[in-house]
Order: structure tokens, then C-alpha cells, then sequence
């Protein structure tokens, strides 16, 4: 399903902008998945190889997986509104530590 460019140049499918679409609608086409499958395997190929970058610079797999979390549900509430990247980033951040003086 992918032509010689893209296959040499993954990127080319990863590129912000339309002729960025229009090459996964057409590949989408060609192998009989939908656009939706094809965005996911993208997602899942851009998480792989940030992953495999992080451990190679020698992040240890904790930090990677914690750090790519976090990457993640920003791409995934990138460009909605103010109110729910707070939510995210309320979920995401992790357990507040609660001052000395609350603690009985």
C-alpha cells in the first residue's frame, strides 16, 4: 500500500497538512483499512520510535514510560479548550504532595 517514497521516508505520512491526508486516505484505500486504523498505526509508530530514541540516550524504562505518558495526553488534547487541558494536566501530573502541616 506504500509507495516507494513513503516507504523509504516514513514521515512523509507523519508531515502536519493535507498532502500529509491524502496520502493516508490513499493508503487507507489501498489496504482496505480505514483512516482511523491508519492514524493509530501512525500513533503507535511516532510512540515506538520516541521511545527506542529516549532509552537509547540512556533514560532508564521508568522515566521513558512516565515521560511518554505524559506526551501522549498532551497530543491528545492538543488544540481543545482551556478548561480540558487543565483536566489533563490535573490527571497527568500525579499525586499532590500534601503540606507538613495537614499531616496528623
Amino acid at each position: 500500500a506504500l509507495e516507494a517514497p513513503e516507504n523509504a521516508d516514513p514521515t512523509l505520512l507523519l508531515a502536519p497538512g493535507e498532502g500529509a491526508r491524502q496520502r493516508v486516505r490513499r493508503v487507507a484505500r489501498s489496504s482496505g483499512q480505514t483512516e482511523a486504523a491508519i492514524d493509530q498505526f501512525l500513533l503507535e509508530y511516532k510512540t515506538l520510535v520516541a521511545m527506542l530514541m529516549s532509552l537509547g540516550s540512556g533514560r532508564s524504562m521508568d522515566e521513558t514510560t512516565r515521560s511518554m505518558a505524559l506526551l501522549r495526553a498532551e497530543q491528545q488534547f492538543e488544540g481543545k479548550s482551556r478548561k480540558s487541558r487543565r483536566m489533563i494536566k490535573a490527571t497527568t501530573r500525579g499525586k499532590k504532595k500534601q503540606p507538613e502541616w495537614m499531616k496528623i
